[in-house]
């Protein structure tokens, strides 16, 4: 879900971001103690955010133990991404 996320923010780049955008802020207290460098997102710009996707889902491929700890942390919020996907694409469809 994460990597489809990613790349839907980097191929519609003129759609709305901000529902994925707020969904990660919101998990980013849960996630950024995952990352293998220390990340902020207050003032980044939107490709800076859009990276934080890529450094979550690059973690996840690269080590198996730390795969499963942030599957664990996004799991239960599958439903909200999903919903912030949802609410993304209909803008991104408009754009194209």
């Amino acid at each position: 879900m994460l990597a489809c996320t990613r790349h839907l923010l980097e191929h519609l780049k003129k759609a709305n971001p901000q529902p994925l955008l707020d969904w990660l802020k919101g998990r980013w207290a849960d996630l950024k103690d995952l990352a293998t460098t220390k990340i902020s997102l207050e003032g980044l710009t939107l490709e800076s955010q859009v990276s934080q996707y890529a450094k979550i889902t690059a973690n996840i491929r690269a080590e198996p133990t730390l795969r499963k700890k942030i599957r664990e942390k996004i799991n239960p919020y599958t439903e909200s991404l999903t919903e912030a996907i949802n609410t993304f694409i209909p803008d991104g469809k408009k754009k194209l």
